[in-house]
């Protein structure tokens, strides 16, 4: 099973790859690459085990990936693709011992951007769909099997666009909040011996990033 998710996260970074080239070469110098990062803070929505409901802790972890910013007239198409590590979602409840663990993801976000201003200081509202292809690491065999190998999420938040003083680069600060709209687990699973029911179950996170565009 994790051959297979390596392959398929594998593959959809490369089309990304060849979307992005593509279009670069299309739209010329108006397309910028570049890299992204920062920091997550995520939480899993509540979930029954051994029909009562399980809170989970927050968690905090980071990402790190590459995008390229295409200028389409008043608007920019910003595709990214990165590894999102979704920190120890399962800690916190008072069901489940071993929760010490980090689920990772290859995320595809594909934002429409919307600029105001033409200073040097501009800031952006952007929103648009993204996927998630779960990469199984270190984590409990069951777990694993419950995970969906796929998780489709909307996105939106704000940014500042600006080029950085003597420096030959483009800065984007920016914070994003992803939502879950198909479940991030199978509807039933079992860990630990205890019957988990997570119909509609999500992750709701927070993601404060800085992209340097070259």
């Amino acid at each position: 099973m994790n051959t297979i998710n390596s392959v398929k996260g594998l593959g959809v970074v490369l089309l990304f790859l060849i979307l992005s080239f593509g279009s670069s070469r299309t739209a010329s110098s108006q397309a910028q690459f570049g890299i992204v990062g920062g920091a997550n803070f995520a939480a899993l929505t509540d979930i029954q085990a051994n029909n009562q409901a399980i809170s989970f802790d927050n968690a905090t972890a980071f990402h790190a990936g590459i995008f390229v910013d295409l200028q389409l007239g008043p608007l920019n198409l910003r595709p990214a693709a990165y590894y999102l590590n979704a920190g120890a979602l399962f800690e916190g409840s008072s069901v489940f011992q071993n929760d010490n663990f980090d689920l990772a993801y290859v995320t595809i976000p594909v934002d429409v951007v919307i600029n105001f201003g033409v200073g040097p200081i501009q800031p952006y509202l952007f929103v648009g769909p993204e996927i998630r292809i779960f990469t199984p690491g270190d984590i409990p065999t069951e777990i694993e099997e419950g995970i969906q190998d796929f998780v489709f999420n909307g996105t939106a938040g704000l940014g500042l666009k600006f080029q950085a003083p003597g420096l030959g680069v483009t800065l984007y600060p920016q914070l994003r909040y992803s939502f879950g709209i198909s479940s991030y687990t199978n509807s039933s699973y079992q860990f630990e011996g205890v019957s988990v029911e997570a119909n509609d179950a999500n992750v709701r996170m927070w993601l404060l990033s800085l992209g340097i565009g070259f």
